[in-house]
């Protein structure tokens, strides 16, 4: 063969690989299930599948959060008409073979209105709420390098959009503006998704965040980074750009990762204190001026309540402590009789002040009296923090979700509502028999309640299922409107046996 016939050759050969890839047929092996609801999560395995491409239900596409040559997770769009249909793969219009799917609505369980499956390995904070009820979730897998992803979800439960340019894990809580749009927080950055699922902006605070967005009264959102050239910011919610920025004093945060908080220094005054929690509890007002510094032997990473008359309330050991919005000065000191480290704080809209123990107790305390409202025993350890329903009228925690008991059984993952005048238990949920016995879930941070206190969000993640090669997180509705009142037997504590410190 001569010089010129080789190159020729070589020529054809080097010209016809990329046809031949581009036309490489994609092959479908299995999904996960052959019944799904719409927006049900759907996991596909097989070849070809290249590093791209659209997968159609009915010939709908849908959202893909996972892409790779052999395996795809995507959602059953919306649009897919129930009954039986099929799931195709299309990779620069090479279709796949047909695996028939099944399609149906999404059923209620009792209390548990829908089950979203999350495709994230992980879920470390609650949804956030945008005022249109959309909640907004930031997972986030080791699998890939701790790939972030962002899902919008509608009050319903179907999914709206899935946003995967968040750089990486989430770092702080996902916070909703007035208008909709979702602030999440991730290694040094803070992004504004808007909520049709665009990135609006993202804000580099060349060191690693703090703390989640917080949405002034105007709108500005502010938030922290630790120790180095940023520190406590605000920034303009349309642009991202910032307005100030206070690093002057020296703020270290190790495990932070909590919600901003934004209140008022006076009973019946405006919003006009930031607080952020690093080594310390600090203090800035909105513009900018650092105020002070206080709780400087708690441990890192509380999120203070704040009273209606700017009061700070926060747990220090079995302690629990209230501080001054003006200087951060020493107010009281409620020291616990079981010497069990209490939870944060919630505060209803009455200021009674709500906490779990790590004994397996809750309590209500008010505020105004410094006085035991009531103490139950539930004699159940590893209790989250509880959250209160805007209307005041119910107490939730949930735990659950481990095997490191006494006696080493495992204690299944669940959530328990009481009913906040005298702490009488309304009901008893467990998650793991209503979702799946197969497998095992924790519930991860307190619950998100909806603004018209029907509905509880709780984000938890799936413990010991079969080989990692599916992992995928949960967000349980479940619905408050209702009451079935009962008692499981707990017992009442002392309510006097509080001592109180003052200055």
């Amino acid at each position: 063969m001569t010089h010129r016939s080789k190159s020729i050759l070589a020529v054809s050969i080097l010209c016809s690989l990329p046809v031949a890839a581009a036309w490489a047929q994609p092959a479908i092996t299995a999904i996960n299930s052959d019944l799904l609801p719409r927006s049900g999560r759907l996991s596909i395995t097989g070849t070809g599948f290249g590093t791209e491409g659209t997968v159609l239900v009915a010939d709908s596409p849908s959202w893909v959060s996972t892409w790779t040559d052999t395996r795809i997770v995507a959602y059953v769009p919306e649009e897919a008409p129930l009954g039986s249909t099929s799931v195709v793969v299309d990779v620069g219009g090479q279709q796949s073979n047909a695996v028939p799917l099944d399609v149906t609505t999404r059923q209620a369980d009792g209390r548990v209105r829908w089950i979203f499956e999350i495709d994230s390995e992980f879920i470390d904070y609650r949804p956030a709420e945008a005022p249109d009820g959309t909640l907004y979730v930031h997972g986030y897998s080791l699998e890939g390098g701790g790939e972030g992803r962002v899902f919008a979800i509608s009050p319903d439960g179907a999914l709206l959009w899935i946003q995967k340019e968040v750089h990486w894990a989430a770092y702080v809580p996902p916070i909703a503006g007035p208008d909709g749009a979702v602030y999440v927080g991730s290694t040094d950055g803070l992004t504004r998704i808007s909520p049709a699922g665009e990135i609006d902006w993202n804000f580099d605070g060349s060191v690693g965040i703090a703390a989640s967005a917080g949405i002034g009264p105007d709108g500005t959102v502010f938030t922290a980074f630790e120790t180095g050239t940023t520190g406590a910011v605000a920034l303009d919610p349309a642009t991202g750009e910032l307005l100030w920025s206070n690093a002057e004093h020296t703020m270290i945060c190790s495990g932070c990762s909590n919600e901003l908080r934004l209140g008022p220094s006076t009973t019946g005054g405006p919003i006009d204190r930031m607080y952020v929690y690093w080594n310390s509890l600090w203090a800035f007002s909105l513009d900018g001026d650092f105020l002070w510094q206080g709780f400087a032997d708690q441990d890192p990473g509380h999120e203070v309540g704040i009273g209606s008359d700017g009061t700070l309330y926060a747990p220090h050991g079995d302690e629990l402590v209230a501080y001054s919005a003006l200087d951060g000065s020493f107010l009281w000191t409620a020291n616990s009789p079981w010497n069990a480290y209490i939870s944060d704080v919630e505060v209803g809209p009455d200021d009674t002040l709500y906490f779990v123990s790590d004994s397996g107790s809750i309590d209500a305390f008010d505020s105004q009296t410094q006085t035991s409202i009531w103490h139950h025993d539930i004699e159940l350890a590893y209790l989250r923090r509880p959250s209160v329903s805007p209307d005041g009228g119910i107490f939730l925690t949930s735990g659950g979700g481990t095997c490191n008991t006494p006696s080493g059984d495992c204690v299944i993952s669940f959530v328990k509502a009481f009913e906040t005048t005298a702490g009488q238990e309304l009901w008893h949920l467990d998650l793991d028999e209503i979702w799946d016995p197969e497998f095992r879930s924790i519930t991860w941070d307190h619950a998100r309640v909806s603004a018209d206190s029907r509905t509880a969000y709780f984000t938890g993640f799936i413990l010991g299922n079969g080989d990692g090669s599916d992992e995928r997180s949960l967000l349980w509705a479940i619905e408050l409107g209702e009451t079935d009142i009962f008692s499981d037997g707990f017992e009442s504590g002392d309510t006097s046996a509080w001592s109180m410190t003052v200055p």
